[in-house]
């Protein structure tokens, strides 16, 4: 088992998928399986919520603007915890090879800083979960903070219900969509 693989199998026996007053993401969250849409419809929820942001995490006052490679982003996180009330500044990277979204935090000027939060789809067999051979595998996503620089993870302090919610809700967001276009 590769060191990766190691470290999601300990994420996933870590982290319960319940929701506790005061627990934080911490080192990662890794959602239980996300069933009844497929994982591009799932991919398009995910996608859809960088502008549609209050859809499925507590912020309002968003303002976003296309730069090309990436979308720049700014809300009022009114959620519980440290951030509550804050503004967050974030340049928005979409992977779609990987099924990925960074979310680079902004300082004051605007300029990137070393904090990134990640957003990705998991879709394999992983030792930890068994094999589905022959099976569609279900699509799961995971959520964490990271140093760009030193390319490690690092506590992220939002409170895991938070995380949880968000993920519930683009999953809900994904059936619509599954149900609304189908199959594309």
């Amino acid at each position: 088992m590769s060191p990766e693989e190691q470290a999601r199998c300990l994420l996933m026996a870590s982290f319960p998928h319940t929701k506790k007053e005061g627990e934080t993401v911490g080192m990662g969250y890794i959602s239980p399986p996300i069933t009844g849409c497929t994982e591009r419809h799932l991919w398009a929820a995910m996608k859809q919520t960088i502008r549609a942001v209050a859809s499925s995490y507590p912020a309002d006052q968003v303002r976003y603007k296309n730069k090309g490679v990436l979308t720049w982003r700014s809300l009022r996180y009114i959620g519980t915890g440290a951030h509550q009330g804050k503004t967050i500044k974030e340049n928005i990277y979409i992977n779609e090879q990987d099924r990925s979204i960074r979310f680079v935090q902004l300082d004051d000027a605007d300029s990137e800083t070393d904090e990134e939060v990640w957003n990705r789809i998991l879709k394999d067999d992983h030792p930890c979960l068994g094999t589905t051979s022959g099976f569609e595998l279900v699509p799961r996503i995971e959520y964490f903070k990271c140093n760009r620089s030193k390319k490690e993870r690092i506590p992220f302090d939002l409170p895991k219900a938070e995380a949880i919610d968000a993920i519930e809700r683009t999953g809900d967001i994904a059936r619509v969509i599954q149900r609304s276009y189908g199959h594309f």
